[in-house]
């Protein structure tokens, strides 16, 4: 049987197809909360600042409790779980426009709260997906995951910005409601894969036993320290450039949503690029080379548009274009190679902690990236001082693999899958 019949055959593609619908929704929401802070409720660069770390801020509350919840308990239960609060979340946010109550406190609390449950979907997926493939084709299927990122990257964006300026922001909304809805009757017909029970020492001494256990495993199971170092300083830097750069366009550059969410696109296409051609190159030139690549490159597309406040309206646009095409491309790349490569070497009954314990820190910095990025942007240094600066420290951030045992890494390594960390 041919990877993709055996995929099929375990219902692997209804998976992707939840989560290409889910995303849709989701990307539309991360392009529309911004927007309705920025043009409804008229934010300033702190406030935006605050927003950003709103969002990244539930991976330091719930970020470690999370994923010992998700090597626990049934994960196809945790999905619908999230899928439905987030669909009464997001709901809110047009209720509240319409009845004239939405002000910033109340975006900033529903951005924190879908990150949260957002998070537990994701613990849930990356625990589930190797159970569901008993470990075979999980290059494939990350692979497939990213397309259906990259394709709510397409959609959503795009939507979001057609529906703003029909419609105004926070209707755009209700794309996003509507698409949890949908993604939960996707993953209904998917069979239930119960947790292995191989954490009974865990359980028995109490969750802050099995959140150490967690920790103790990234720490030991291999590549999974450099990685979590690169990705923790690439993110801080990132969420610093993220802050601003919707602000920089519209206040600096005069670009309106629907020109936003068309260069929006261009990282949607991208990402189904790099979706379907990344493990060619990886085969090319070795896992190793190709992380390496992947954490240099998008800051070359970025440090540009710090320098873009006085260009001509058309080389602004095509440096933001440059930007939105190649950042994703080299991002979705990464982390099918990174997920790929963990998934591989982290036994099933620590997957899901391990990934959140790595999304503790290296998500979790972006709370203080983003509140620092607001800062900056507020201060002399302004807007476009703090994407040349956030632009530059990117780049750096590959050193953390170019000395560890990752740079030579050429191929998955073969090890056992069951194998306690040492």
């Amino acid at each position: 049987m041919t990877a993709d019949r055996e995929m099929a055959s375990r219902g692997f593609y209804r998976l992707w197809g939840a989560q290409t619908v889910s995303m849709v929704g989701s990307i539309t929401t991360a392009f529309a909360l911004p927007l309705i802070a920025a043009l409804v409720l008229n934010a300033s660069p702190w406030s935006m600042g605050i927003l950003a770390a709103a969002a990244e801020a539930s991976v330091l509350v719930f970020g470690l409790s999370i994923g010992v919840w998700a090597d626990r308990f049934e994960h196809l239960r945790l999905m619908h779980v999230a899928n439905v609060i987030r669909f009464a979340l997001v709901l809110c946010v047009p209720i509240l426009y319409v009845l004239d109550y939405l002000n910033m406190a109340i975006l900033i609390a529903i951005t924190f709260l879908v990150g949260a449950f957002s998070m537990l979907y994701d613990a849930a997926v990356g625990a589930f997906l190797p159970r569901l493939l008993g470990g075979r084709g999980l290059a494939r299927a990350n692979s497939w995951n990213e397309a259906s990122e990259s394709a709510g990257d397409v959609a959503g964006p795009g939507f979001a910005g057609l529906l703003v300026q029909v419609a105004g922001a926070p209707m755009a909304m209700l794309l996003d409601a509507v698409s949890y809805v949908l993604s939960s009757v996707l993953l209904t017909r998917l069979p239930a894969v119960p947790p292995k029970e191989n954490n009974q020492e865990d359980d028995e001494k109490g969750h802050l036993a099995a959140v150490k256990s967690g920790l103790r495993a990234l720490r030991r199971f291999p590549y999974q320290m450099p990685m979590l170092l690169a990705s923790t300083q690439f993110n801080f830097f990132g969420s610093m450039f993220g802050a601003v750069i919707i602000l920089f366009c519209v206040r600096d550059l005069g670009m309106n949503a629907g020109t936003l969410g068309a260069l929006a696109m261009l990282g949607g296409v991208a990402g189904l690029i790099a979706a379907w051609t990344g493990q060619r190159l990886t085969r090319k030139i070795g896992i190793g080379r190709t992380l390496m690549l992947c954490y240099f490159a998008p800051s070359l597309t970025a440090l540009p548009i710090g320098f873009m406040g006085e260009a001509p309206f058309p080389l602004a646009v095509a440096a933001i274009a440059l930007s939105q095409f190649f950042w994703p491309f080299w991002i979705v790349i990464m982390r099918v190679n990174s997920v790929t490569l963990r998934q591989t070497v982290v036994p099933n009954q620590y997957l899901a902690r391990v990934g959140t314990c790595m999304g503790f820190f290296s998500t979790g910095i972006m709370t203080i990236g983003a509140l620092i990025g607001g800062a900056l942007g507020s201060s002399p240094l302004g807007m476009g001082g703090t994407i040349i600066l956030s632009s530059a420290g990117l780049g750096t951030a590959v050193v953390w693999l170019w000395y560890s045992s990752v740079r030579d890494l050429e191929v998955l390594p073969d090890v056992d899958m069951a194998a306690e960390p040492t």
